[in-house]
């Protein structure tokens, strides 16, 4: 296994920038995870990593070896696509064993890494089986034993999940995840599922129009957001947003939302220019108070099971809080919500990006 190292490496297709100018580690032996939507650039990241794609500028290390215009086969890597590309002619056996087939490995070598992947993935009942006939996931199973059974580098997966349905999907995180932690690999993981990324990931980075929007442990990308659309991207429900109008006074700088609901912040916040701000608290970090004067009346509710999302419609948009399910709420009934303060962020709203983490110990909510 081996390090992978991305530095200020580009990407564009004639006048479109798919990727522009990532420059990130990953550590040997980490499970690390691309997150974001559709045509971010992770999927294009991911094959210049596996010299499917070759970068317009920048330098792609892996281990020591600079493998930057490298192309595929020349890289110990191996790719699991999502749609499997399996060989339909061959049985399971035959599928797994053939990139050692292709390297000229003894039959007596191959039986054996044959025998050991397929005890794995508890795949050794459908070995003589076409791959035809096989479910889904079995077949992403054998997918998976194909790439396993060359022993490289680095596991490079693109949505390897996205074609099974959801409840599946569930178990193969988890199987994935302690394939990973028996075998000790360096694996490389993109998906647009953010609730795939938190389950599995050690590291997680966002991306969005091509560039990395944060980079980290997953718990602390969710707790400290660097721009909204992380915020808005990770979390089930995601976070809430209230914009406020910036007013200097004494020195400091006032959030008003209304003349009854207020936030005192320090001078620091200047740094960001004038403007309008977005306050942002996760659903969890809601409770209820009749002295309030942030208010607003029951939408809806929507039940999770253990949990219920409480719908606040306020002059100020909808705000999510995540209540018990033993507490009873009835549509049209008039809440005051309270935000807890260590769980605020506060970005500015043109650039998006969150205020310095600095000043929460000062914030003085009012309202």
């Amino acid at each position: 296994m081996a390090e992978i190292i991305i530095n200020n490496v580009k990407k564009s297709f004639g006048d479109f920038n798919a990727v522009k100018g990532s420059t990130f580690t990953i550590n040997d032996g980490e499970f690390f995870v691309m997150l974001g939507p559709s045509g971010c650039g992770k999927t294009t990241t991911l094959r210049m990593i596996a010299g499917l794609e070759i970068p317009t500028s920048g330098e792609i290390l892996l281990g020591s070896e600079d493998v930057t215009f490298l192309p595929a086969s020349q890289r110990d890597t191996a790719f699991v696509f999502q749609m499997f590309a399996l060989y339909p002619h061959m049985n399971v056996e035959s599928n797994i064993s053939f990139p050692l087939k292709c390297q000229g490995y003894k039959k007596q070598i191959i039986k054996k890494k044959v025998e050991r992947v397929a005890e794995i993935l508890q795949i050794e009942h459908i070995l003589k089986s076409p791959v035809g006939g096989l479910s889904a996931g079995d077949k992403q199973r054998v997918s998976l034993g194909r790439a396993i059974i060359r022993d490289p580098k680095a596991f490079l997966m693109d949505e390897p999940l996205g074609a099974l349905d959801t409840e599946f999907r569930h178990v193969m995180c988890n199987e994935l995840r302690d394939l990973h932690n028996e075998m000790n690999a360096t694996t490389v993981y993109v998906t647009h599922d953010q609730m795939e990324a938190m389950s599995m990931a050690d590291k997680i980075l966002v991306m969005n129009h091509g560039t990395i929007e944060q980079f980290g442990e997953p718990q602390k990308l969710y707790d400290y957001p660097l721009s909204m659309f992380v915020a808005d991207f990770l979390g089930d429900p995601s976070m809430n947003f209230l914009k406020f109008s910036s007013v200097i006074k004494a020195g400091d700088t006032v959030l008003k939302m209304n003349e009854r609901v207020s936030v005192n912040i320090p001078k620091i916040l200047s740094n960001y220019g004038s403007g309008d701000f977005v306050l942002g608290v996760r659903p969890e970090y809601v409770s209820f108070s009749n002295s309030s004067q942030l208010r607003g009346n029951i939408f809806a509710t929507e039940y999770y099971g253990t949990t219920q999302i409480v719908i606040v419609k306020t002059d100020f948009g909808m705000v999510k809080a995540r209540a018990s399910i033993s507490k009873k709420f009835t549509v049209g009934d008039s809440l005051g919500l309270v935000f807890s303060k260590k769980s605020i962020v506060i970005f500015h709203e043109k650039s998006g990006k969150a205020l310095k983490n600095e000043i929460y110990d000062r914030l003085k909510i009012h309202g």
